[in-house]
């Protein structure tokens, strides 16, 4: 069994643009930090004391990091819908039977149970992955 990849038609416009809005607000926020703290180039801590610049450094670290996973999650959402989009639209064409589902999993009964004598399950965020 051949598994399908992910092409451009199976993202759509709201997609691209809560992409194109993430990295927006990933680099906005780059930027806003780097232009408070890094204006020369080089960071300059606000107070002489090491232990409240290693405090400084944290708040900094932990506001981009947050940024940053909230990106990461935002992306993996945008790929899990085109790629449920993909197997949606791949289980109709190789079958004409309805989709179910089961424990939270859409899928097609006829390509689950191919997918099963191939010895692939589905996890819960509908990824097909071997069998243990």
């Amino acid at each position: 069994m051949i598994t399908p990849q992910l092409h451009t038609e199976d993202f759509t416009q709201t997609d691209i643009e809560e992409f194109h809005r993430l990295m927006t607000t990933l680099l906005t926020t780059c930027r806003s930090i780097a232009d408070e703290h890094s204006p020369d180039g080089s960071w300059t801590p606000t107070n002489p004391d090491l232990f409240d610049q290693f405090g400084e450094s944290m708040q900094l670290i932990a506001t981009v990091s947050r940024t940053l996973n909230s990106t990461r999650r935002g992306i993996r959402r945008i790929g899990n819908r085109a790629r449920q989009r993909l197997y949606e639209r791949s289980a109709a064409e190789t079958s004409d039977s309805r989709p179910t589902c089961q424990a939270g999993r859409i899928h097609t009964a006829p390509a689950s149970r191919e997918l099963r004598r191939a010895g692939t399950t589905f996890e819960g965020n509908g990824h097909a992955v071997p069998a243990h």
